[in-house]
């Protein structure tokens, strides 16, 4: 199979080097990002293109989407529509129904597919088989250092910045709360979410709560930071090269 990556962050890093080591196998034909000269740092040697339109023309079956929130909204349907299928990790966006739509509509038009990893939590496969007979409640609370979040703060104790519904938690943290998106859209229903900054962690904590008639869902998952971005969770990246093993075809047994 042949890939095409946008994103040079710490997700894309990670998916160059699961390349590079062979953790994956296919061939990642395009590396892009909207800053050339980040992506020719971090290539690695891979081929960097300097345009969308170039990496769509190079025609690869699946494209890794690591950039951002905004990219999803604005080109992620473009991809789709040309038959390239997306591993989506900006999942937030989806929040927002119309770009949710624009991106439904662009698959079936391009008869391609939209992958989302579990990112920074587990039990997602579990709670969308709880929505097959209803979800009634889900929590989440987050509790990450205050600059994993990006907050400049002198707290000398845990505070609550954000709670709410994931919809304006994905807006105010876009790039530190898409478990939030990625429960919603798991569940059917949108989480209530509390964000904590606690100067006292260097992990990142969530916390989850799904309740259905089925059964009771708790969990507490606590992750180590990236070393490239603490705003992103190492399992976050391994979730990626996790699924794109699975779609490749190095897995022979998959769990789903």
């Amino acid at each position: 199979m042949r890939f095409a990556l946008v994103g040079c962050g710490a997700i894309g890093a990670a998916v160059i080097r699961a390349f590079r080591e062979k953790l994956v196998e296919g061939e990642l034909v395009a590396v892009y990002d909207l800053d050339i000269e980040k992506a020719k740092e971090k290539a690695g040697g891979f081929r960097v293109v300097e345009s969308l339109e170039e990496l769509i023309s190079l025609k690869p079956d699946i494209a890794i989407e690591a950039a951002s929130q905004e990219f999803v909204r604005s080109e992620v349907p473009k991809i789709l529509e040309n038959g390239i299928s997306v591993i989506l990790m900006s999942v937030g966006a989806l929040l927002d129904p119309e770009t949710a739509s624009k991106v439904r509509k662009s698959a079936e038009a391009g008869n391609s597919r939209v992958y989302v990893p579990h990112g920074a939590i587990a039990g997602i496969d579990a709670i969308q088989s709880l929505r097959l007979r209803g979800i009634e409640k889900v929590f989440l609370r987050t509790r990450k250092n205050p600059k994993s979040l990006g907050v400049k703060s002198e707290l000398k104790r845990p505070a609550v910045l954000f709670s709410g519904s994931a919809k304006e938690a994905v807006k105010l943290f876009p790039a530190n709360i898409n478990v939030a998106a990625s429960l919603a859209l798991a569940a059917g229903v949108e989480p209530v979410v509390e964000i904590l900054a606690d100067p006292n962690v260097q992990e990142n904590t969530h916390e989850i709560t799904v309740e259905s008639r089925v059964s009771k869902i708790v969990l507490k998952i606590r992750n180590s930071s990236s070393l490239e971005n603490p705003k992103t969770s190492e399992i976050a990246a391994l979730s990626v090269i996790s699924a794109l093993r699975k779609i490749a075809g190095n897995e022979r047994i998959i769990f789903l």
